[in-house]
């Protein structure tokens, strides 16, 4: 029972030592993001931070895998029970720019992108891993649906997964530039797109 209750603690102060620093890095950048500022966003110490996660590189990294997962569970639950290989694309297309618009936690994810990207950072591989994921998931759903003739089979499946998930990085990034961009109209449009791309005619 003991050692039930440690391995709850331990696993409630990691989860809230990962949302501390996806906090610190959504409001004020990845530089922000030491230990010890993470330690008091969470409301533990920096010792704490520096032992659960080793380096800097080893919290980024970690919240990385944390707010995939995070991502990928509530796009699951959302897409969960559609028969139609279309309608899940369609659903899981909008769900991702919903996640982003609504959960500023999302918003850590870009804002730590654009960082490995412009500083050539080794964690480079950890984001182009979860895009990978993204492309294969998309990839099987449209050639479910080029199977049952719901979807366009002249369609190269990889081609088109990589190009939608290309333009919700997009709009994901625009977001950080412009949050008073109107996502609404921008979901619709995206709904839209991808219909129009994959519809068999």
């Amino acid at each position: 029972m003991n050692r039930r209750s440690q391995a709850e603690r331990r696993d409630q102060s990691e989860q809230a030592l990962l949302i501390a620093a996806a906090e610190v890095i959504e409001r004020d950048g990845v530089a922000a993001a030491t230990f010890e500022a993470v330690g008091k966003q969470a409301g533990y110490s920096r010792a704490l931070a520096s032992v659960r996660f080793g380096s800097k590189e080893g919290m980024v990294r970690a919240v990385i895998e944390f707010l995939a997962a995070r991502l990928g569970n509530r796009i699951a639950a959302r897409i969960e029970g559609m028969a139609s290989s279309l309608d899940r694309i369609l659903a899981y297309a909008d769900a991702t720019l919903s996640e982003v618009e609504q959960d500023r936690l999302m918003r850590a994810y870009f804002v730590m992108m654009a960082g490995a990207v412009g500083h050539r950072s080794d964690t480079q591989a950890s984001f182009l891993a979860v895009h990978d994921d993204v492309r294969e998931t998309l990839r099987l759903l449209i050639a479910e649906g080029q199977a049952t003739g719901e979807i366009d089979p002249a369609l190269d499946a990889n081609i088109v997964a990589l190009s939608i998930g290309s333009l919700q990085l997009g709009i994901a990034v625009e977001l950080l530039l412009d949050p008073d961009m109107d996502m609404s109209a921008m979901r619709r449009t995206v709904n839209a797109a991808i219909l129009r791309i994959l519809k068999a005619e």
